[in-house]
């Protein structure tokens, strides 16, 4: 699936910011990290549509969900 997506440190975080999100009406997706984002592989990205990275960062920062980064399938991590 390609798009925006949003690192998170673990399984809880990324059910918790999934939940944020499609409770607002957003689409929002879990898969594990890929190994070519990092090199641990314990981590979780919340892929998300509809909404832009900086307004998904804001509601789950709000919601006491720790985002590590975010990135695009196009340019990778920021």
């Amino acid at each position: 699936m390609n798009g925006q997506f949003i690192v998170v440190s673990s399984i809880t975080y990324a059910y918790k910011g999934k939940s944020v999100l499609e409770k607002r009406g957003y689409k929002a997706f879990i898969e594990r990290e890929p190994l070519r984002l990092s090199s641990c592989g314990c981590h979780y990205i919340i892929r998300v549509k509809d909404i832009s990275l900086a307004k998904a960062v804001e509601l789950l920062k709000e919601n006491h969900v720790k985002v590590l980064s975010t990135g695009n399938d196009d340019s990778g991590l920021s």
